[in-house]
């Protein structure tokens, strides 16, 4: 072999092993999964929902095989941060405690906490009247008819013999009365009955500064009726929330929520449990990620529960793998590509309209 050849057959040699490197077997990557509809969902054909999906057709794009894991949330984030899991497909959030041990991709939808209460709590005037303190606004209406029958009655003793055209008679002049305290109270005034004697007039005039009080009171405990009885058809916002029976679910982000704020509440294994339990009448409103809520009320519990429209505590939702990920990048790459497709929008319809 000539001295040239014997120069170049190092060269070759490592340009063979650059160029042509050794096959590596395929070993099919793990993806753990939690039944969290609509984004994952358990069916008698397999898995499927708007996480599934997406991580399918990421899949193809990676020429990648798979299989799927399911797993509780708290096992999810255990095996993530272990790295026994390649990828988890949930309804997983983004937060800042959970970047600190592992990665999340792009956002691939975004959402809020939502408000889930019975059906019967939902406020119209049916609803607020059944819920009206009727007993309590008796009592009111009995002390004003009260206090105009004392001033009727007192009215007719002054101005009955003086005055007979108006205020004579027994039950008569005492209704005549009456009527005229009434309409004195009410600032109507119609003019057609009227005290003549002195003390009939000095009535007559604290009357009318009595009024005044009277329907003033009458007018703020009517109001204050109203408030409560709307107030105990159910909450409207988070701001109620302190005087509700509240449930969550363990470990998510409703929860890290209600404890931010300083509010008690009761932490089940899954929405659907506390929905359950909501609708045995031990609770008064769950907590937890609007869609969810919104996929469970309408397919599993059908006319029972309602999700308030009012939103809270924006979300972010992703693909969660371990930190620092060899797959991160391209994963992230065709996620994009994916959801800015418009059948992204159609796969999003479907499950959560």
């Amino acid at each position: 072999m000539s001295r040239p050849m014997r120069l170049l057959l190092p060269f070759l040699a490592v340009l063979s092993a650059v160029t042509f490197p050794a096959a590596q077997p395929a070993t099919p990557l793990t993806v753990g999964v939690k039944h969290s509809p609509p984004f994952v969902i358990r069916s008698a054909e397999g898995w499927e929902g708007i996480s599934v999906e997406l991580w399918r057709r990421i899949a193809t794009g990676l020429n990648a095989e798979y299989r799927f894991k399911e797993q509780t949330l708290t096992d999810m984030l255990t095996s993530l941060e272990a790295g026994t899991i390649d990828v988890a497909v949930a309804a997983l959030t983004v937060t800042a405690e959970r970047e600190e041990v592992i990665d999340f991709t792009h956002p691939f939808h975004t959402a809020g906490l939502g408000m889930a209460v019975p059906v019967k709590a939902e406020s119209t005037w049916s609803n607020l009247l059944a819920g009206f303190p009727v007993l309590a606004f008796l009592k009111v209406l009995g002390a004003l008819f009260l206090a105009l029958l004392v001033a009727a009655v007192l009215l007719w003793i002054f101005e009955h013999r003086r005055n007979p055209s108006q205020f004579g008679g027994g039950l008569r002049g005492i209704g005549a009365g009456f009527w005229w305290a009434a309409v004195t109270l009410t600032t109507v005034g119609y003019g057609d009955k009227a005290p003549k004697t002195l003390l009939g007039r000095a009535l007559a005039t604290v009357w009318m500064f009595i009024s005044i009080f009277v329907i003033s009171a009458f007018t703020a405990t009517v109001a204050s009726l109203l408030t409560t009885a709307r107030l105990e058809s159910g909450p409207r916002g988070p701001e109620d929330l302190p005087r509700y029976r509240i449930a969550t679910v363990e470990g998510s982000t409703s929860q890290a929520y209600l404890k931010r704020n300083r509010l008690a509440g009761t932490a089940y294994a899954t929405p659907l449990e506390a929905l359950e339990m909501m609708k045995k009448g031990r609770l008064d409103v769950v907590i937890y990620d609007a869609p969810i809520l919104r996929y469970l009320t309408a397919h599993e519990l059908p006319g029972f529960a309602r999700v308030l429209p009012r939103q809270f505590e924006l979300q972010h939702y992703g693909l969660a793998l371990p930190d620092g990920s060899r797959l991160r990048e391209d994963v992230n790459r065709l996620l994009l590509k994916i959801t800015s497709e418009p059948k992204w929008q159609d796969i999003l319809d479907r499950y959560l309209k």
